[in-house]
Order: C-alpha cells, then sequence, then structure tokens
C-alpha cells in the first residue's frame, strides 16, 4: 500500500540522489522549491509528468536519474509518458502510455520502463508485465529489446529492477510459461540482458549485492514459481532458480 510516509521517504531518497550527482553539473531532474519534480527539457514528455507530488513520480525521477547517470544513457534519449498506439484487432482501442521510453542511437525506442510505487511494485506487479509492458510493446515496430518493471529500493536508495529480454521471449504467454525469467538490471549500452551473480558487497553491472529487501508478496510469487520449476523436473530452459 501506497502511503504519505512512501511520498516523502522517496522525496529524501530524490534530494540525496541529487546532492550526491551535484558536481555533474546541470541535472536532467530537479525538485522546485515546493519539492515537487521538475524534468529537463531535453527529455521527451507525453501527457503531464512534472508538478505530481506522488511517490511513483519520485520513483520515476529516481529512475530517470539512475538511467542517465549509473547506465550512462543521455537524457535526449528518454521520453516520458511515450505514447504507445494500441489496436485491438483492425480498430484502435486508443492511446496507450509508458512511464519511461529509451530510444536508441537510431531512434527506435529499445526499451520499455514501467515505473511503480514501492508499495505497488508487487501488488500491481502482473498486470504491468502482461499488459502495460509485453501487451504494449507489441504494438511497437521493432518491438523493443528490453522491458523492465521497477521501482526504488528506499531503504538501500538504489533502482529495484525486474528486467525481460523480448529477443527471448516476444509474447507474455510464453515468458510467464517458461517461468517469468527476469534479470535485475538493465544493461549499459543497449547490451542483452543478462543474470548477475549475487555477491555479498558485490557492486557493478555483473555482481550484484545480495537483497535484504524482499517482500512476503515476493517470496510467495517466488515460491510459487519455484515449487511449478520443481515439480517439472526443471526442464524449462531458463530456469535460473537452479543457480541460486
Amino acid at each position: 500500500m501506497t502511503t504519505t510516509s512512501d511520498t516523502e521517504q522517496l522525496r529524501k531518497c530524490l534530494r540525496a540522489q541529487l546532492r550526491k550527482l551535484g558536481g555533474a553539473g546541470p541535472l536532467c531532474v530537479s525538485l522546485n522549491r515546493n519539492g515537487q519534480v521538475k524534468y529537463d527539457e531535453s527529455i521527451a514528455r507525453g501527457r503531464g509528468t512534472d508538478m505530481n507530488p506522488n511517490p511513483e513520480e519520485f520513483a520515476r525521477a529516481l529512475l530517470v536519474l539512475h538511467v542517465v547517470y549509473d547506465l550512462e544513457y543521455p537524457a535526449e534519449r528518454i521520453s516520458l509518458e511515450h505514447q504507445v498506439a494500441a489496436r485491438a484487432g483492425r480498430s484502435k482501442s486508443g492511446p496507450k502510455w509508458v512511464d519511461i521510453a529509451l530510444e536508441s542511437e537510431s531512434g527506435e525506442v529499445w526499451a520499455l520502463i514501467e515505473a511503480k510505487s514501492p508499495g505497488q511494485f508487487d501488488v500491481e506487479r502482473d498486470n504491468a508485465w502482461e499488459g502495460q509492458l509485453f501487451g504494449l510493446s507489441r504494438f511497437l515496430t521493432p518491438q523493443p529489446q528490453c522491458l523492465a518493471l521497477a521501482t526504488w529500493d528506499i531503504d538501500a536508495n538504489t533502482a529495484r529492477l525486474e528486467v525481460a529480454n523480448t529477443q527471448e521471449y516476444d509474447q507474455y504467454s510464453d515468458w510467464h510459461s517458461e517461468g517469468e525469467p527476469t534479470t535485475t538490471s538493465i544493461p549499459s549500452g543497449y547490451g542483452k540482458p543478462c543474470q548477475p551473480v549475487f555477491v555479498n558487497g558485490g557492486t557493478g553491472e555483473f555482481e550484484a549485492q545480495l537483497r535484504e529487501d524482499v517482500s512476503s508478496q515476493e517470496l510467495v510469487r517466488l515460491q510459487d514459481q519455484i515449487h511449478t520449476i520443481l515439480w517439472g523436473g526443471g526442464l524449462q530452459r531458463t530456469a535460473i532458480y537452479f543457480t541460486y
């Protein structure tokens, strides 16, 4: 559940990240004097994205900083509230919007990122993957390679991500039937999403710190997935759970 406390804690996380990056010159994200999010004009924006003092907007702002300053993607290739012309059969069902779209050097959408508040990440996870990520990615040509469900871990003050590769599974049904394989980071340099090795105290793209923020909802979901995989004898070719 999203609370007022989440909003204030995420605002503090954002202030901390802005202070940390202050030496990098003008930043693509800022807070106005009222503590509301503002984005630089270098970032393309669809429907209203500024002045939304809610936890999802603060999480998105933190994720934008992560993409630009940690993963080193140009701010000019980011589009917020990116519009997708969804269709139902032969007729349009009306436009849909994705929280963050990341374009390739050629201008095609390479990644779709759906931002959630920490309290809604697990609650809305299944619907987000099926409808907002896989569901909308199929209306883009070519289909974006990288799909990510994301939030901000308040305690660790870092991004929390689930990332899927559509070059391996381009439809939700196939991805779901194979155990919903994901990695935990968006690759830099338009690379292929890959599973990092979890190491206590690990840093960087390929050695990740062990997580301490696992919710009861996530544990139940993982329990169900592991049970399904083990009951099937590990026949799913991407059963990464055997590596843990």
